[in-house]
């Protein structure tokens, strides 16, 4: 059974504590991830494999309403990952419909969050960049703590800051260690399924659809893993905001 420590883990601990909620709850993660990725990457392989399908999303509204639709169904499964991945957390009772059912609950709140989010991040990257790059860090829990804490937008956002604020650089570094395996295994795949396709002759489409199909396959597999480490990252800085002195 998982277990979460009720004190600050160094970066190594933190990676194994990671690792293990990955690999326990790694089949119930798929069907959220899976759904996820593949409605975020369905509508652009169909313009690929349909030219008309292409052009409906390119220039028809219709078309345009649908690719929207689709992302925000992906959001609402990636939603529910996160909520399914803090029941394993916290040994809450928990399965696919009822993380849904949660996503689909706090679904205005997480876009409230993260049009503000965008807002608040873009604010700052025009201020000379650095304060956009430090609130994109410092607020990014804001969309997991508004699906697994009874708060609003705003205390989301200010719990967030609050955390991170002071383990910034700790936050960077666990937080970077899966997004950068995941860009480097992404990278692999690709050189290696393109290399293999253009060697055999295949056509701009067809190299298209096969790395799409490779996405999805990788994303599928990491974003539970990256999900796991956000989490325990989360409990961590929840184990250490609680052992500062107060005044």
């Amino acid at each position: 059974m998982f277990t979460l420590k009720n004190e600050p883990q160094d970066i190594p601990q933190l990676l194994e504590s990671s690792f293990n909620l990955y690999k326990r709850a790694f089949l119930p993660s798929l069907p959220f991830s899976f759904c996820a990725i593949i409605l975020m990457c369905v509508p652009h392989l169909l313009g690929v494999v349909e030219p008309s399908t292409s052009r409906l999303f390119g220039h028809n509204p219709m078309g345009l309403w649908t690719m929207t639709i689709s992302w925000f169904l992906g959001i609402m499964f990636l939603s529910g990952l996160i909520f399914r991945l803090y029941c394993f957390c916290y040994h809450v009772p928990s399965h696919f419909m009822a993380s849904m059912q949660q996503a689909l609950l706090k679904f205005i709140s997480i876009l409230l969050i993260g049009a503000l989010y965008s807002l608040i991040v873009l604010s700052g990257t025009m201020l000379l960049i650095v304060p956009g790059i430090i609130l994109s860090v410092s607020l990014m829990f804001s969309f997991i703590l508004v699906m697994t804490d009874n708060q609003h937008v705003l205390q989301t956002l200010t719990l967030s800051h609050r955390l991170v604020w002071g383990h910034w650089w700790h936050t960077v570094i666990v937080i970077s260690i899966p997004l950068l395996i995941n860009i480097a295994v992404m990278l692999c795949g690709f050189l290696i399924v393109s290399s293999l396709l253009i060697h055999y002759g295949m056509n701009f489409s067809q190299i298209y659809i096969a790395t799409t199909l490779l996405t999805i396959i990788l994303q599928t597999i990491f974003i539970p893993l990256i999900f796991s480490v956000a989490l325990v990252l989360l409990h961590d800085l929840r184990q250490r905001v609680s052992r500062l002195p107060r005044w």
